[in-house]
């Protein structure tokens, strides 16, 4: 009996001692999130109880993503922390997303009504069948009478044309349903690659001395999460400051859905290594234009040479020019963004850009006030000069009133009670700058991006007109925007709304040097501009060695709108490369000359209903024998 009883005492113990080893789950609730430019850092908290002596803890449905070396646990209460541990679970699946249950339960709808449509086009490819091999009347030794005859033959037509009109149909339903079929599946299949196999588990073991609570926090950085700034830029109207709305579209694919969290938005981007780089010995050396490894001339460096024209792409950098479709002239301050990226720039005054491109390239979006849109994928060595269509919504009636922006109270209109902004505590650190956004959001694990406003500006702005004739006979609103550098503000895309209409995107370029950013409005018809030139003054002369051509220019200015404006005229003189090629400025209408590069400039006001006109005047001397291209 006693060793019965002692065998009973250890299978006790042996069960006790394995019932032990077996980790104890804690639900864990996600309070806060810290989204960067590419990646966040997750921190959820748990309650639970504890027996004394050794624990282990099992923290469950976390993130596929989360980084093992990040993985952070603090602990309040009577107890130590022994280990923590960081491990995938393979049996149980990343929770699927709302979006994918809806397609599967769709799926499943459109192969039942496939299954129908099958079973009638069987019922009528049988009853087919069937009248085919039971059309013959009458036997071999009979013959049919004629009303006999007439009535079958109807019948038969009657019933093999609702049979072949049933049966098309039929084709055609079936036709529709495997092309939404094949839609749902090519979906399916995007957002499953998008989930992982798997789960995240936490494994946490610590020792108590006696029973206690415990409360614990958990903080961990995952992938596939990334906020990217935009903007709206509000224009009342152009004696007024411009409005700027700085908005964050926020997007992840981490497994866990997001729910009525504190989100923090951080300018930190953690995927950027933080090692500063270190110079390394430039050695030169002769070129040798031959293949060391084959003997054969070696093409690379050729190609090289010729990559460095417009329309090409060059190493990481792809360069470009952008156009008119209907003129053809070069377009300026287009903005040219990398699609879903903070990365862009804009068009110079020859409407030629250069753009670093990430290694993944991407799509180059393209967007002009007055213009239609447009999206070029990037690849090796791709012509991308782009021609833009006007679009035929044009920037209408515009009114400049003078440099300086001033408000104007409208006492005829009713003031509307503005809706209340979200609350957003902004902290400049050493590294990085932080939004805190105090009222809770909801980002759901399926990729898409989610707005969340974040603060809201008011930037002093000054506002011209400017024209290039010779590039493009219109007057561009633009408005100098000052101030904006002490509000930390990111490159990114831009809405534009001028007196509450939509004039399309832009980009705003922060990383420029200067403390003035430059924002074209938009194109304004009731300022007409013509350049035209002077044949009186247009001539060409040989004397000696040498000839000499003559170019005369009229630029007219008219301002058909009920106010007076101030504008800003640019033209050009041609400057010589060569020292046999000799340039004679004639007249310039007391235009600023900037003698280096040609540059005119006129910068007048001008009233309602007046007009101006300005001549230049040059010639230009080169031996005869030579050829120079004036136009």
């Amino acid at each position: 009996m006693k060793h019965y009883l002692l065998l009973i005492h250890l299978l006790l113990i042996s069960f006790g001692t394995y019932a032990g080893d077996e980790p104890k789950s804690v639900e864990s609730k996600l309070e806060k999130v810290t989204v960067f430019l590419n990646g966040a850092t997750l921190s959820r908290t748990a309650m639970t109880s504890l027996l004394a002596g050794s624990t282990q803890l099992k923290f469950t449905n976390l993130s596929p993503h989360i980084n093992a070396q990040s993985v952070q646990v603090k602990g309040e209460g009577n107890f130590t922390i022994l280990s923590v541990v960081h491990q995938l679970n393979y049996l149980q699946e990343v929770k699927k997303g709302n979006e994918i249950p809806m397609l599967e339960a769709k799926k499943k709808e459109i192969n039942e009504k496939l299954d129908f449509q099958k079973s009638m086009r069987e019922v009528y490819q049988k009853e087919e069948e069937m009248l085919m091999a039971n059309k013959a009347i009458g036997g071999n030794d009979s013959g049919v009478k004629i009303a006999e005859l007439k009535e079958a033959t109807d019948y038969y037509r009657t019933r093999f044309i609702d049979i072949k009109t049933k049966l098309l149909e039929i084709s055609n339903i079936m036709q529709k349903l495997n092309e939404e079929l094949t839609k749902i599946e090519g979906q399916l299949i995007e957002l499953n690659a998008e989930r992982s196999p798997a789960t995240s588990e936490i494994l946490v073991t610590i020792t108590a001395k006696a029973p206690t609570n415990a409360r614990f926090t958990l903080n961990y950085f995952v992938s596939d999460a990334k906020w990217t700034p935009t903007y709206d830029l509000r224009v009342k109207d152009v004696a007024s400051p411009i409005s700027l709305i700085y908005r964050a579209n926020v997007s992840q694919l981490t497994g866990e859905d997001w729910k009525n969290v504190k989100l923090t938005l951080s300018t930190g981007d953690p995927s950027q290594s933080g090692v500063k780089p270190n110079l390394n010995p430039w050695y030169l050396g002769f070129y040798n234009p031959y293949n060391t490894l084959s003997g054969k001339a070696a093409g690379v460096n050729i190609q090289n040479s010729r990559n460095r024209f417009y329309g090409v792409r060059v190493g990481n950098t792809i360069r470009g020019k952008v156009i008119d479709a209907e003129n053809g002239e070069s377009l300026p301050g287009v903005s040219v963004i990398i699609k879903e990226t903070n990365i862009g720039t804009t068009t110079d005054g020859n409407g030629d850009y250069a753009l670093d491109l990430p290694q993944n390239r991407g799509t180059l979006y393209f967007g002009f006030v007055g213009y239609v849109n447009q999206e070029v994928p990037v690849s090796n060595y791709a012509d991308i000069q782009v021609a833009m269509i006007p679009d035929a919504k044009q920037l209408s009636e515009v009114v400049v009133t003078g440099y300086s922006s001033k408000r104007r109270q409208r006492r005829d209109e009713e003031d509307l009670e503005e809706a209340t902004p979200i609350e957003v505590t902004q902290s400049e650190n050493q590294l990085d700058v932080t939004f805190e956004i105090e009222q809770p959001y909801t980002i759901p694990t399926d990729g898409k991006e989610y707005g969340v406003e974040m603060k809201q500006y008011e930037l002093n702005a000054q506002y011209e007109y400017y024209a290039t004739p010779k590039l493009d006979a219109t007057a561009f609103l633009v408005a100098h925007v000052t101030g904006w550098e002490e509000f930390n503000l990111m490159q990114g895309e831009a809405n534009l709304f001028f007196e509450g209409e939509y004039l399309g995107k832009t980009s705003m370029n922060v990383n420029s040097e200067s403390d003035t950013m430059d924002i074209s409005l938009g194109r304004d018809k009731n300022i007409t501009i013509t350049r035209q030139k002077l044949k009186n003054f247009t001539n060409r002369q040989w004397i000696g060695s040498n000839k000499t051509e003559s170019r005369a220019f009229e630029i007219n200015v008219r301002n058909k709108k009920k106010q007076a404006i101030n504008i800003v005229i640019e033209d050009q003189i041609p400057v010589s490369t060569n020292k046999e090629i000799e340039i004679e400025v004639q007249e310039v209408a007391n235009a600023e000359h900037d003698k280096e590069k040609g540059k005119l400039l006129w910068k007048f006001k001008l009233g309602s209903g007046d007009n101006k006109k300005m001549t230049l005047k040059y010639s230009v001397k080169y031996p005869k024998s030579k050829t120079v291209i004036l136009e």
